[in-house]
């Protein structure tokens, strides 16, 4: 068994080496050598636990070091830039002016190139559209022009054709032949006229005041009813070598294709003859209910038409009928009447009842009805 030691000193020579200088312990202090070997070992543990404690002491130490220098490092930076040499935050704000003029001109210049664009192409859109215009125009031009020349040809070809019409069909009674007629008699005859190429029946005088007359109302005997309704005076009634009344429509149609004139030719019962003449004579539509246009009275009977100027023709079934009603006729009434043409036909002339015979007022007045009466229209040219 060996004896035991313990450590007197420990002490570091020249050379940097550890010294341990031991002496002999007593008898009494040694112990066993388990008691040794355990001892030992706990005081190994004890002193590495404080090394390790010791050295951990040195790392933290290090560590908070470290930490505190690059901090103060960081805020050193930090207070530099801050509050730094005042001609590098000088600099250091123009360079950021600058650079903030610097975006702001290339924003001004992206907005100006934009506006640039968008302007150029405005004008490049109005001068496509004015150039599609005019390309537009030029062709709606050309196609009027067109058509006015084909107008104008077709045109040309019609009064050709009407010319060549006219010289083989009678459009009025001015152009008709006596050897012509259907039916004669002492005055003229029965004719087909072409009335827009419409063949129509007419009665032609062609010998009162040079002829050419298309006779539109007879009276003679009586033997025809003229108290009639709207229908039949629009479009006629009788028999054209007897009484007669031509019909509002066909009136219409011949005063409607040229100026005309009007005549009315009257008897009396002693065979006395006069007659009145207008110069201007037109039969509206039907829309206006076929009124009278007369002017330009001459002849040896009095006017007694003229006051119903403008008037629209009236029967016992039309609204405005009280005239009608009152003196059993058919015409173009006013208040009321100062020729009563289409009255009742009474034989014994001057004892007819007031107003409502065949009355010529401002010659036999309204008492007298007429033996004879004939309402006729020429062209004014032929």
């Amino acid at each position: 068994m060996q004896s035991q030691q313990e450590i007197e000193d420990v002490y570091m020579n020249d050379n940097d080496t550890v010294v341990f200088r031991c002496r002999p312990l007593p008898p009494e202090t040694q112990i066993s050598n388990s008691s040794r070997v355990q001892t030992s070992t706990f005081a190994r543990n004890d002193e590495d636990i404080s090394k390790k404690k010791d050295k951990f002491k040195v790392i933290i130490s290090v560590v908070i070091a470290v930490f505190f220098v690059v901090t103060l490092a960081l805020f050193g930076v930090q207070t530099n830039w801050v509050f730094g040499n005042s001609n590098q935050n000088i600099e250091l704000k123009k360079e950021i002016e600058s650079a903030m003029m610097t975006s702001e001109k290339n924003h001004l210049d992206i907005i100006q190139d934009l506006k640039n664009e968008s302007r150029n192409a405005t004008g490049i859109l109005e001068r496509n559209f004015i150039a599609a215009v005019n390309v537009l125009r030029d062709h709606l031009e050309n196609e009027i022009a067109n058509c006015k020349r084909d107008l104008l040809e077709y045109s040309n070809k019609a009064n050709a054709y009407d010319e060549r019409f006219n010289s083989t069909y009678f459009t009025n009674c001015r152009r008709v032949f006596a050897e012509d007629a259907k039916k004669r008699s002492e005055s003229g005859g029965v004719f087909d006229i072409y009335l827009r190429r419409n063949k129509t029946e007419v009665f032609c005088d062609l010998e009162t005041d040079a002829g050419g007359w298309t006779v539109f109302q007879r009276r003679m005997d009586g033997s025809e009813n003229f108290y009639r309704g709207w229908d039949d005076y629009v479009h006629g009634f009788g028999n054209l070598t007897g009484e007669f009344w031509m019909g509002l429509e066909t009136l219409h149609r011949m005063t409607a294709s040229s100026p005309h004139e009007m005549r009315v030719d009257l008897e009396a019962w002693d065979n006395e003859k006069r007659y009145a003449k207008y110069s201007t004579f037109y039969v509206g539509n039907l829309e206006s209910k076929y009124a009278i246009r007369i002017y330009g009275h001459s002849g040896t009977a009095a006017d007694s038409i003229s006051r119903e100027n403008g008037r629209p023709f009236t029967t016992k079934d039309t609204a405005d009928h009280r005239c009608a009603t009152a003196y059993q006729g058919a015409w173009w009434y006013g208040d009321c009447h100062e020729a009563n043409l289409n009255g009742i036909y009474y034989k014994t002339g001057p004892t007819s009842p007031y107003g409502i015979g065949v009355n010529w007022r401002n010659w036999k007045g309204y008492y007298y009805s007429m033996k004879r009466v004939e309402m006729k229209i020429r062209p004014l040219h032929l």
